[in-house]
């Protein structure tokens, strides 16, 4: 048998499975949640705790917003319905309510605070 045939042969199915192999690897199987917390004026919260948590399974993730109060958390479970409370007590006038997570979308929310 002639060594480039053979080279042929196993070369384009292997080229052509790590091309598709790569393709799998770079798809999202989570997305995201972006939650902006302001006061009853419209200002920016910095520092406040927010939980998220994910109603089916009740798995609760918790983050804090940055100076311009955003709080973001990642890698979440598609679907949901997810709600969005903030931590510590603090009490609240908007509830952003249930909402749901799309394959690699960031969702955002509003939340204000008292």
């Amino acid at each position: 048998m002639n060594i480039s045939v053979f080279q042929g042969r196993i070369a384009l199915p292997l080229l052509i499975t790590m091309l598709l192999s790569a393709q799998a690897l770079g798809q999202a199987t989570t997305g995201a949640l972006r939650v902006n917390v302001s006061d009853q004026n419209g200002t920016s919260v910095a520092g406040m705790p927010v939980t998220i948590t994910h109603v089916p399974t009740g798995r609760v993730q918790t983050t804090s917003t940055n100076a311009a109060g955003v709080a973001t958390a990642r890698s979440l479970a598609v679907g949901g319905p997810y709600e969005v409370r903030p931590g510590s007590g603090a009490n609240y006038t908007s509830d952003a309510g249930t909402f749901y997570i799309e394959l690699g979308q960031t969702e955002s929310v509003q939340l204000v605070v008292q």
